[in-house]
């Protein structure tokens, strides 16, 4: 806020402690307020001018009471005077609060303000509506702002958020699923694996030993082959057509 002195109405000069008329609330210096003996603006009730007036009414009517000898003439020519009198204090007091409030009758005041009191009362307003404007408007577009970014930065953060989420949650799962299933897979294939190895290695051991044996029949009664023979009841032991040798084993 632009803080800068406001001028005498009386000397027009900068005033740092201000006195205010009670009526008009114009601004003095102390010591010029008592040295002018009231308020110096036009119209004001509190001015000299006023003061003078009412107290010059106060002794007219005082007189004309006591004055008895006065003639006719002389009462009408006062009558008149109040009148007149009576007749500017009602005209002029408005005039001077309007000419005060709206500046009309600046050229016919030089006392009350001059050009530079105008110019700056001027500049000062525009600063401070302009300071007070901008705090206003800058406190407003803050909180506006910051609600529009508030629901622009959730929305976004959300948006991300869900695309990290989604993301690492497919490699967990990947990782997951292929461990879970690298340990079936490997499971079933040795289960698979160990009945084929069983049934080829059954097979496998079943012609060794058959072999083996074969041979240790022919080893043990020091055979080279047998020849096989048949007995028939009728006609008794026949020689037989089954031969079998070592090598055949």
């Amino acid at each position: 806020m632009n803080n800068k002195a406001l001028n005498c109405s009386y000397c027009h000069s900068d005033v740092e402690k201000k006195f205010e008329c009670k009526i008009c609330k114009a601004v003095f210096h102390d010591e010029c307020y008592e040295e002018n003996g009231g308020c110096s603006i036009l119209g004001c009730e509190a001015s000299v001018d006023e003061e003078i007036k009412k107290i010059s009414s106060t002794e007219n009517t005082k007189d004309l009471k006591d004055k008895k000898s006065v003639s006719n003439k002389e009462k009408d020519k006062t009558k008149n005077s109040k009148v007149l009198i009576s007749m500017l204090i009602i005209t002029l007091i408005p005039a001077g609060y309007a000419a005060a409030y709206f500046n009309v009758m600046y050229p016919l005041l030089p006392a009350l303000y001059t050009g530079e009191d105008v110019v700056k009362a001027f500049d000062d307003g525009v600063l401070e509506g302009e300071e007070t404007g901008f705090n206003e408007g800058y406190s407003s577009g803050e909180q506006a702002g910051y609600s529009q970014g508030y629901i622009e930065g959730e929305d976004n953060g959300y948006k991300d958020g869900y695309k990290k989420g989604d993301s690492a949650g497919y490699s967990r799962g990947y990782d997951s699923g292929d461990r879970v299933g690298y340990s079936r897979g490997y499971e079933d294939g040795e289960d698979s694996g160990y009945s084929s190895g069983y049934s080829a290695g059954q097979s496998a051991g079943y012609r060794s030993g058959l072999t083996d044996g074969c041979e240790w029949v022919f080893n043990t009664l020091n055979y080279s082959r047998v020849i096989g023979y048949s007995y028939s009841y009728w006609g008794g032991n026949s020689y037989g057509s089954t031969y079998l040798s070592k090598s055949s084993c």
